[in-house]
């Protein structure tokens, strides 16, 4: 589910805007991605506005893919983790590249510091056909998972179901997100391509 944060149009209504800024004097441009005011889908490409969607031709997928560049000194990152839904802040070395999958409809920031933030994928956070995702069990509990992919190196579209008692990756196939289907635990993105 995306997660609701601040952002500036210049015009009365998404449909009208031509632009998404992050801030009210409409000088930053928002990042690449889809945008949303409950009744209009827009993607924004370049700080320009595409024409409106319908739900049903927007992204499916719940994840986006972006690559974080450290400026010259120490940076933390903040991101809202795809799957879970928690914030994470990541301390990042100087220079130092970072992919990380975030819910879609959120952006990451730098709590503090400075550097390149770039969205590389609007619509998922992988360009392979699979992506690995760690099933983490409440210490002490299991959980039930479900997924569409395999556990080889070529994903395929079969349905997967286990209950996992630790810490385990699965293969996912791209443009599908596991769910819990019972237990206490959770799920979250944990990188692109599935070879162990």
């Amino acid at each position: 589910m995306p997660i609701q944060q601040p952002f500036y149009i210049n015009g009365p209504s998404l449909a009208s805007a031509t632009a998404v800024f992050l801030d009210a004097a409409l000088t930053i441009c928002a990042p690449d991605g889809f945008y949303s005011d409950a009744s209009v889908v827009r993607e924004q490409v370049g700080c320009i506005l595409l024409p409106e969607n319908t739900c049903p031709t927007c992204c499916s997928d719940p994840c986006s893919g972006w690559t974080i560049i450290s400026g010259a000194i120490a940076a933390t990152i903040s991101y809202i983790v795809c799957g879970s839904g928690v914030e994470r802040n990541v301390t990042m070395d100087y220079p130092a590249t970072l992919e990380v999958c975030a819910a879609i409809g959120t952006t990451p920031f730098w709590a503090n510091g400075i550097g390149d933030i770039t969205n590389t994928q609007s619509c998922g956070c992988c360009a392979e056909a699979c992506a690995f995702w760690r099933v983490k069990p409440a210490l002490g509990f299991s959980v039930d998972v479900a997924w569409t992919g395999s556990d080889n190196t070529i994903c395929s579209n079969d349905f997967n179901n286990a209950t996992f008692t630790s810490d385990e990756l699965i293969c996912v196939a791209q443009g599908t997100t596991p769910t819990v289907e019972g237990g206490t635990g959770s799920i979250e993105f944990y990188r692109c391509g599935c070879v162990r």
